[in-house]
């Protein structure tokens, strides 16, 4: 019997199959009533889908709707995870589709977790993760609509940022790892974000520094350390050029009935 099969699930949409694909044969046309989700890990592919035919990469989330005859063609030992489900979201009913979204963190690991909670009969935490994976979809066009508009080095850097905000950075590692020189990193982000890299990565940094001091369970100076700062001191007199007060006052505030 199902784990968790007496409770009711109000959850949009349902798993119905999950799993892990790692091979270099093809996957032979066939259709099912559910639309399904295949992200590519690992090689290259190209799924038949319908009358189109989508290629895909590392980081490719291909979109079958449902009742759509498709193959996977792989064209080196590919690796991909895949789940069906039952859903009424018109962005998964309505045509196939390719995203390319990049090997993303979240996307990854939860359908991992899927994977394994499908061969656990555990459909309620399983249901729970895929509405997850949809809003992180969604999030993720979002980034890409926006990001469009950003050239690709600009994009690189403040995900770089985004990144490593909590490690030492510097202009430098900025730049290095957007193939910019520095000083045309700074006017690209100028340009496109009104203000430099370095206050960039300075905005990243307090707007994480007053989240985790509206809780009472790390010190300053532990925040000081999560926030990417290795000096206490710098710490506190950058938060208050931004905000008029101490951190410890501004938690006191926070607090304060």
């Amino acid at each position: 019997m199902p784990i968790f099969s007496d409770i009711p699930s109000t959850a949009v949409p349902r798993v119905r199959n999950a799993g892990l694909f790692d091979d270099d044969k093809n996957v032979p046309a066939h259709s099912h009533p559910e639309a399904e989700i295949i992200f590519t890990i690992q090689g290259q592919c190209t799924i038949e889908a319908g009358s189109k035919r989508l290629d895909g990469t590392v980081g490719s989330l291909f979109i079958i709707p449902p009742g759509t005859r498709h193959n996977q063609l792989n064209h080196t030992v590919t690796q991909t995870l895949y789940c069906e489900f039952h859903t009424t979201d018109e962005k998964y009913i309505s045509a196939p589709r390719v995203l390319t979204l990049g090997r993303d963190y979240w996307l990854e690991r939860w359908l991992n977790d899927i994977v394994q909670l499908n061969s656990m009969f555990n459909s309620i935490l399983a249901d729970g993760l895929l509405t997850s994976i949809q809003l992180r979809i969604q999030q993720l066009e979002n980034d890409l609509h926006h990001n469009n508009r950003l050239p690709l080095p600009v994009f690189r850097a403040s995900q770089y940022i985004q990144f490593h905000y909590t490690e030492p950075v510097t202009l430098e590692s900025i730049a290095a790892n957007s193939g910019l020189s520095v000083s045309y990193l700074k006017v690209l982000f100028k340009r496109h974000f009104h203000c430099s890299p370095i206050q960039y990565l300075q905005q990243l940094r307090m707007q994480r520094a007053e989240m985790l001091l509206e809780s009472p369970y790390l010190l300053v100076e532990e925040i000081c350390h999560k926030c990417g700062y290795d000096d206490p001191s710098y710490f506190c007199r950058i938060f208050r050029k931004k905000h008029g007060l101490s951190p410890l006052a501004y938690r006191n505030r926070t607090h304060s009935p």
